[in-house]
């Protein structure tokens, strides 16, 4: 039977041979990062990648895993099924946005281009879509249910607009193309996205509005120099 300290050491091995990984995928491509660029960058043999990964395919999963963990999606999840308040709502998730690019970006980026030549990092790059669009189908119908939406307004419209103002590509572009400081694609985002989508009687500004982050007590530190180069001031 293994320890549990020994299943704690494995665990540790995984996670820093990821965020090798990570790093690697993120300067060089998916197609450059060999095995022992991994190795060499989490301070491992080549025989222990080997050992816990078998191949580079085989990471596509673990690096969907640290998106969640590095952009706080948990605590993200909890306070969008509690709060009521549409523009509270929708100031969060544009914040969980801004989260997803800010601690993941590199992440989504390394998978989306490593999808193009693996089958797995497509399945990975497909998922996370998914989640956004449900994510989005979701927050759009609990808007429509709450009365919230503005005169004309369908769910599904709003859907592919919280989509829009939320999405990982747009905070790349506002950020990379226009210059705009991440705090400005925030605030900016979110009030146009308001102003667009809520009635007259919900676009004031809301107690949720400013300052509502999730707990990341239970997230685990990243090493560093594991965040994207220039993400801090661009998720899925």
């Amino acid at each position: 039977m293994t320890s549990p300290w020994r299943k704690q050491q494995a665990a540790a091995t995984r996670r820093q041979i990821a965020l090798a990984a990570r790093r690697r995928f993120s300067a060089d491509g998916y197609a450059a990062t060999t095995i022992e660029a991994i190795a060499a960058e989490a301070g491992v043999a080549p025989a222990t990648v080997y050992k816990v990964f078998g191949t580079k395919r085989a990471m596509a999963g673990e690096l969907l895993a640290l998106v969640d963990q590095e952009a706080g999606i948990e605590g993200f999840r909890q306070i969008l099924a509690a709060d009521e308040d549409p523009r509270g709502l929708l100031a969060t998730v544009v914040q969980l946005g801004r989260s997803l690019f800010e601690h993941s970006g590199d992440i989504i980026s390394a998978v989306r281009g490593a999808a193009a030549v693996e089958p797995e990092f497509a399945g990975v790059y497909a998922e996370g879509r998914r989640r956004h669009m449900t994510g989005c189908r979701t927050l759009a119908d609990r808007l429509a249910t709450l009365g919230a939406l503005r005169n004309g307004i369908d769910a599904s419209w709003a859907a592919g607009v919280i989509s829009m103002y939320s999405d990982n590509e747009t905070f790349d572009k506002l950020t990379t193309l226009f210059g705009w400081t991440l705090d400005q694609c925030q605030e900016r985002l979110t009030g146009q996205l308001c102003q667009l989508l809520l009635g007259p009687g919900q676009r004031h500004q809301s107690r949720n509005t400013a300052g509502r982050s999730p707990s990341r007590a239970g997230r685990q530190h990243r090493d560093s120099g594991a965040d994207g180069a220039g993400r801090s001031g661009h998720a899925g």
